[in-house]
C-alpha cells in the first residue's frame, strides 16, 4: 500500500494513501502492462461502461479482473504446447460476486477448426482448459 496520495493507471482517479487498490475500479497501484491490457479488454469487451466500470447486477465499479493464465507463459509457450488453447479474461464484481468470462486470444488453429466444422472443440480436456 502507497503512503502518499495517488493517481490510478487504469482510470486516471485519485486515490487516498489508505487504500490499497483503487476506489474506483479496483485497479492495484503498481498495476503491470498486462493488468492494465485486460481491465482495458474487459472495459471495452465484457462491461461496455468506461465511466463507471459498473456492474450490471448490482451497479458496483469495482471488479477484480485476472487472466485465465499467466499471459507471458501463455505466449512463450504456445510454440511448445498444443496450439488450441484459448486464453480468457474472467472480472468478478467486488460487490455481489458476478463472474464473466470473454475469450481474449485464441489460436488461429483453433479459429480454422471453428471455420470449417462450424462449432468449438468438444472434447472434455479443451472445454476446461
Amino acid at each position: 500500500m502507497p503512503n502518499y496520495r495517488w493517481l490510478c493507471l487504469f482510470c486516471d482517479r485519485g486515490n487516498s494513501e489508505k487504500v490499497e487498490n483503487c476506489e474506483f475500479c479496483g485497479t492495484n497501484p503498481t498495476a503491470t502492462g498486462w493488468e492494465i491490457t485486460a481491465r482495458e479488454f474487459a472495459d471495452k469487451n465484457i462491461l461496455n461502461k468506461k465511466e463507471s466500470f459498473s456492474c450490471e447486477i448490482c451497479s458496483s465499479g469495482v471488479h477484480e479482473v485476472n487472466y485465465s493464465e499467466d499471459p507471458v507463459e501463455y505466449f512463450e509457450t504456445r510454440g511448445k504446447q498444443p496450439l488450441f488453447r484459448t486464453m480468457f479474461i474472467l472480472t468478478k464484481c467486488k460487490g455481489c460476486e458476478h463472474q464473466l468470462k470473454k475469450e481474449y486470444s485464441t489460436p488461429l488453429l483453433r479459429k480454422i477448426y471453428r471455420f470449417i466444422f462450424g462449432h468449438d472443440i468438444k472434447s472434455e480436456y479443451w472445454k476446461n482448459k
